[in-house]
């Protein structure tokens, strides 16, 4: 191997690290921070292990706030979806309510022309 090149198991091995540890969503994503952490000039790796901690917190920071954020949005779709069941029964009831109202209207109309024609018989 050149001076210079990582080879593919190191760059493997910290993305599976690096995943495991959850500084990143995917394996995919892994690679890729791995890739980049060991492809980097030797005076960047010189980096004291206070700034590689500073670092690390701050991946460690950002996966706290997507997860944070990921649990309000589901959070938020579960009142929606509750919300729209209300509705749906709301709705559901109402025409329930709509179609018996319907019924007495039918019934009360059926008497009154009953009522109506005993009328017309007496006069």
């Amino acid at each position: 191997m050149a001076e210079g090149t990582v080879s593919e198991l190191k760059i493997m091995e910290l993305a599976q690290s690096l995943k495991k540890m959850h500084l990143a969503a995917s394996i995919e994503e892994a690679y890729a921070r791995a890739k980049e952490i060991l492809s980097t000039p030797r005076s960047a790796e010189d980096r004291s292990v206070q700034e590689m901690a500073t670092d690390i917190d701050s991946l460690k920071n950002e996966l706290m706030n997507s997860k944070t954020t990921l649990a309000t949005d589901e959070n938020d779709h579960s009142t929606e979806a509750r919300q729209t069941t209300e509705t749906s029964q709301i709705i559901a009831q109402a025409e329930q309510s709509l179609q018996e109202a319907k019924q007495e209207v039918e019934r009360l109309d059926s008497e009154l022309s009953v009522l109506q024609r005993k009328l017309d018989k007496k006069k």
